[in-house]
């Protein structure tokens, strides 16, 4: 089976209001993630590197397993997302 750590995201972006509410830590493992038409899928992937919060939105895998993503970095001190523009349709 797969082993690794998950997460617990938000649904949209826009739910991001604080990012300052997540605990982070360093980790020498993975972290497991699905996408949004899987089963597993835990939403939006909040990051933390330095003072800069970001956002990853795993949206699907391909058959040459590549993924699509949609992501956020915010400017040093952001830690509201709700404002933050979708991504154009593809």
């Amino acid at each position: 089976g797969i082993t690794g750590r998950g997460y617990t995201g938000v649904t949209t972006i826009h739910d991001l209001t604080d990012a300052t509410s997540y605990t982070f830590d360093s980790t020498d493992g993975s972290v497991v993630f699905g996408t949004e038409g899987s089963t597993c899928s835990k939403g939006v992937l909040v990051f933390k590197q330095g003072s800069i919060y970001g956002a990853l939105r795993f949206i699907t895998i391909n058959a040459d397993n590549s993924v699509d993503i949609e992501y956020w970095i915010g400017q040093a001190g952001v830690t509201d997302f709700r404002n933050a523009p979708d991504a154009p349709p593809p």
